[in-house]
């Protein structure tokens, strides 16, 4: 008996004994440089590569770094570029990098970059970009996506270990804004030539100021700031621990108390109604919210049919009630800090009333024969799920759509429908990379690539957009360009709803963070400052 005592004594010892220690190593005090932060959910992937959403570049971001990084005000700086020299015509550039290591101590070479980037531009690779109009401009990167040329052909070449020059097709003044995005990061080529599957192994092989330490899916995420790293002097803290919690509220509660250092956008969107008196902190950001709609389903096909679904939502009236004034109405797509700003007439109930009768005309159907649609958007982000449901009983009351069905679904698998056009309207938060209106209409000339969300194609669209990245006069682009966006506009391969300011909190320990527009939080220079002694 008295032996069973002491072992369940023991037992009960080591076992508290074990909870304190894991509890220390991920939950570290208040006085420590360890910062902690939560996701909705998982990065797709640790690789460069697979980077197209928030929450992958969000950690990416800090795991790896390329040749240009952005400052404060969100302006691209060198990283591991030294020096840059741009051809008279501006579409040669040459790098030549800093000496740099990979977190393992192996030196960084310009064949890491080439290697990386071709890595995603060969069409036969299964490492293929699903973001290829960021590499459009690179001389021969179309071509090669599209299986035309070979990926040998495309336009970066390491010419040593240190240099690298790429050439591009056109005039492309935002290349080095492009450049400072994790899809542009290096990749160990020594460790992902011999292994494919390097990317999942942990610790991971990385280069910029933090590594991956610690990886338990749907849980957490522990990165510790690397040894290795070229600019380690100005990397202050030393951990980020990233919780991955679905539910916006528990994020809520944990920063309430105390065990989160942030909380609010661009993380997570908390409603207004009870996160009003927390959220103390506005910034401007791109960020627009549209719908995306499936161009190749009858009989989202007949203009008049998207028209009237675009002109039937009052987006002044679910902006006001979802993001009350963090939200701005939008019917471009170009967000309004972008500074080109088009007044579009105003149309509303009656115009897409008239719209909607008209398309049936032609398309020989009654109200009743109007199929069905879905609504798909992501599951578990609430403002989503208030938007979807606002739409579908607009469209119930204006149009009379009675068979209009949601579906909500992990952000994986939407993007994956959208990809695969299994949809009839997909809605998006769409992140703006780049404050340049033609990057962001070229996503829209990209039918002729399996890989992207777009169904629509115009010659005349891709005609104008090819004039304005020929122009050498600013307002001789700028016309071309509004241009496209009015064809946008009346074309409608998608349905603009709201443009979205951040509202967030954070610790007020936290100092010398970069929040960009772009949704993105750089904690590189960042730092807690020690508590007041009382």
């Amino acid at each position: 008996m008295y032996k069973w005592r002491f072992f369940t004594i023991v037992f009960l010892f080591v076992f508290g004994a074990f909870l304190t220690f894991f509890k220390g190593s991920f939950f570290k005090g208040p006085s420590s440089q360890t910062l902690r932060i939560s996701l909705i959910s998982e990065p797709q992937s640790m690789d460069v590569a697979r980077c197209h959403d928030l929450n992958t570049e969000q950690v990416l971001m800090h795991m790896f770094e390329g040749l240009m990084r952005k400052d404060g005000e969100s302006i691209p700086q060198k990283a591991l570029a030294e020096k840059i020299e741009i051809s008279a015509d501006q579409k040669t550039y040459t790098f030549s990098l800093k000496p740099s290591l990979w977190s393992d101590g192996t030196p960084l070479t310009a064949y890491d970059f080439e290697y990386a980037w071709k890595r995603v531009l060969d069409s036969r690779s299964k490492f293929v970009t699903r973001s290829p109009h960021y590499f459009y401009d690179i001389k021969h990167a179309k071509k090669s996506l599209l299986g035309e040329l070979s990926v040998d052909e495309v336009a970066i070449r390491a010419i040593s270990k240190t240099k690298l020059v790429v050439e591009l097709e056109r005039l492309a003044p935002y290349f080095l804004e492009i450049l400072s995005l994790p899809l542009f990061a290096p990749i160990p080529k020594h460790i992902a030539e011999k292994d494919p599957d390097w990317r999942s192994k942990v610790p991971l092989v990385s280069n910029g100021p933090f590594s991956l330490k610690e990886w338990k899916k749907d849980n957490h995420i522990i990165l510790d700031r690397n040894p290795n790293y070229w600019d380690k002097g100005h990397v202050c803290l030393e951990e980020i621990q990233i919780s991955i919690i679905k539910d916006p509220y528990t994020t809520f509660l944990m920063f309430e108390k105390g065990e989160l250092d942030w909380v609010g956008s661009p993380f997570v969107r908390l409603s207004q109604d009870i996160s009003s008196k927390i959220l103390n902190q506005t910034a401007e950001d791109s960020i627009i919210y549209w719908f995306m709609v499936n161009l190749k389903k009858y009989p989202f096909n007949h203009k008049k049919i998207r028209q009237a679904l675009s002109f039937a939502i009052d987006r002044e009236e679910i902006v006001q009630a979802v993001f009350h004034e963090a939200g701005v109405p939008r019917i471009s797509v170009l967000p309004p800090n972008l500074g080109m700003v088009t007044e579009f007439p105003k149309k509303g109930a009656a115009q897409a009333q008239q719209l909607f009768k008209e398309a049936l005309e032609e398309l020989g159907i009654s109200e009743k024969e109007f199929p069905e649609i879905t609504l798909s958007y992501v599951m578990d982000i609430e403002s989503h799920r208030r938007i979807a449901q606002a739409i579908q009983n607009q469209w119930r009351k204006v149009l009379g759509l009675k068979k209009v069905f949601l579906q909500a679904k992990e952000w994986n698998v939407h993007f994956n429908q959208l990809l695969y056009k299994k949809y009839d309207i997909g809605f998006l938060s769409w992140n703006v990379s780049v404050l340049d209106p033609y990057f962001i209409l070229q996503v829209f000339t990209s039918k002729g690539n399996s890989r992207t969300v777009n169904s629509w194609e115009s010659p005349q669209y891709e005609q104008l957009l090819d004039q304005a990245a020929e122009s050498t006069s600013s307002q001789e682009r700028l016309k071309y360009l509004k241009q496209a966006e009015e064809m946008l506009y009346e074309e409608m391969p998608l349905i603009p709803l709201c443009n979205v300011k951040k509202r967030y909190a954070k610790n007020p320990r936290l100092q010398g963070e970069y929040l960009s527009p772009f949704q993105l939080v750089d904690f590189k220079f960042a730092y807690l400052k020690e508590e007041k002694s009382p």
